[in-house]
């Protein structure tokens, strides 16, 4: 939708991974001896609202989704994008979660939108 804008967040921004023991992102070396999964955002009210519709969980204050994949995806719609974004880089495992609002992904962390219009 016209509305919709895409993020990257998480590792792939702080260089660090997340210790979820510590709450913070402090993990150096995070990709050494394997290749993650990028964490992507699309922050679009128009997907957000289609996704709550069918009923999938929300999470942090009802702000955004759980994370969903490919076939979770193809029901809304974007499913090309995930599959383009993994063949691209290869790097399975990345997930794609729905956000409400820019203010809601910022809540979430460092990330970087990107303006695809």
């Amino acid at each position: 939708p016209a509305d919709a804008r895409i993020a990257i967040r998480g590792s792939a921004i702080t260089g660090d991974g997340f210790d979820k023991a510590t709450g913070r992102y402090e993990k150096r070396y995070f990709d050494t001896g394997r290749v993650s999964g990028h964490d992507i955002a699309i922050v679009s009210e128009t997907y957000f609202a289609q996704a709550q519709a069918l009923g999938y969980e929300l999470r942090q204050n009802g702000t955004r989704m759980v994370e969903l994949d490919v076939e979770d995806l193809q029901v809304l719609g974007a499913h090309r994008f995930l599959e383009d974004i993994v063949r691209n880089t290869k790097r399975e495992g990345t997930t794609v979660m729905i956000y409400r609002s820019r203010e809601a992904l910022n809540l979430r962390g460092p990330n970087l939108i990107f303006d695809l219009q």
